[in-house]
């Protein structure tokens, strides 16, 4: 496997994993964040909404008291609209309250407020009558009232408020150690996801490390020390390796470096075996040189002889004229010549026949000087 594609896989396996963490840790935070909306936008939304309704009878409760205290009727009508805004506000939220139970209420909510209805429904007409007995000042009739008819039915009402009052505080509560639980298991599970990343982007490293190291040989830096070294020429280096290294770099390099070694061995004796025979060929050249010369110098001792036997030739010719014409001058003494004259005459053929063979002893002479230069 190429370097590069070694390195791509650790780096992706790297990243595929800080993206595992970030997106599980984005998941669970959204499952965090929507438990904190439905925390804010229902939960406390419906908890204020059952504390202001029972506020809300309570106040008005405490408003029909207030009557308790009056004589004239134009003083209680003060105190009778207030009645009335409390009791037009307290249907207002229930119908909020109601609409909320409705998209995001469980049953158990829904059971409670539905009992809430119903305690108002038996609660409101005894109010209405205690109401119109203080307006008409019997109040001992309404006292009466309020006491037998309305505390009762409010005791019920007030507790039904209270427990749905009290079933979202448990919810909230419920709701918030959900929270509490889905953060820490959301840093449980990425803190294990980052251990994780964390381990095998360490087992990624030494994996492509050690792979890295054994195709090299030894450190990077090592093995461009020892290249460099060798590009400059210097095959005198040591260079180290572990025995069970095969194949690596820096192994090539060693065996490269020992090939280089034996060829400049080689190339060196080659160069001593030239310069060994290129002085034997001086030598020889020196010694061809001097042949030469005593040759050139036999070679101007034949030319002289030569010159001196021609003279001779020349000089015999002259005589041999000089003979005839005393021949022709005195037959008489050719006659008595004849004999030396015959003697003479084969003397020449001899002295002919050595002419032609020390012709052929010059042009031997000149071949051997022409083949020598």
């Amino acid at each position: 496997m190429k370097v590069g594609t070694r390195l791509a896989l650790g780096f992706a396996l790297i990243l595929v994993l800080l993206v595992a963490v970030a997106v599980v840790g984005i998941l669970r935070m959204a499952q965090i964040q929507d438990r904190l909306d439905h925390v804010v936008s229902v939960s406390n939304v419906s908890t204020g909404l059952v504390i202001e309704m029972r506020n809300n009878v309570n106040d008005r409760l405490q408003s029909l008291r207030v009557l308790t205290l009056m004589a004239d009727p134009a003083d209680m009508e003060p105190e009778i609209a207030k009645f009335k805004e409390q009791t037009a506000q307290y249907n207002e939220t229930q119908r909020k309250l109601t609409a909320l139970f409705a998209s995001n209420g469980n049953d158990q909510e829904k059971a409670l407020l539905a009992q809430i209805k119903e305690h108002e429904t038996a609660a409101m007409p005894a109010i209405a009558r205690a109401t119109e007995l203080y307006l008409a000042a019997n109040a001992m009739d309404a006292t009466r009232v309020m006491v037998r008819e309305v505390r009762p039915v409010q005791r019920k009402w007030t507790e039904a408020l209270n427990a749905l009052a009290a079933q979202e505080d448990k919810q909230n509560a419920q709701t918030k150690a959900d929270a509490e639980a889905a953060f820490d298991n959301a840093r449980n599970f990425m803190l294990v996801l980052l251990a994780l990343a964390v381990v095998l982007g360490v087992a990624a490293a030494v994996v492509i490390t050690r792979s890295l190291l054994k195709q090299l040989g030894g450190e990077p830096g090592y093995t461009a020390k020892i290249a460099g070294s060798i590009a400059h020429g210097d095959l005198s280096i040591a260079i180290e390796t572990k025995e069970s290294d095969r194949g690596s770099l820096l192994v090539e390099m060693k065996e490269m470096r020992n090939s280089l070694v034996d060829i400049v061995a080689q190339v060196r004796r080659g160069t001593e075996t030239i310069g060994t025979a290129s002085r034997e060929i001086a030598a020889g050249n020196i010694d061809l040189s001097s042949r030469t010369e005593l040759q050139a110098s036999s070679l101007e001792k034949t030319a002289s002889a030569m010159e001196q036997l021609t003279s001779t030739v020349k000089q015999n010719a002259d005589n041999a004229r000089e003979a005839n014409a005393l021949a022709a001058a005195a037959s008489d003494v050719a006659s008595k010549g004849g004999e030396v004259v015959s003697q003479v005459v084969g003397t020449m053929g001899e002295i002919n026949g050595s002419a032609r063979k020390i012709a052929d002893i010059i042009g031997v002479i000149d071949g051997i000087a022409f083949q020598t230069n």
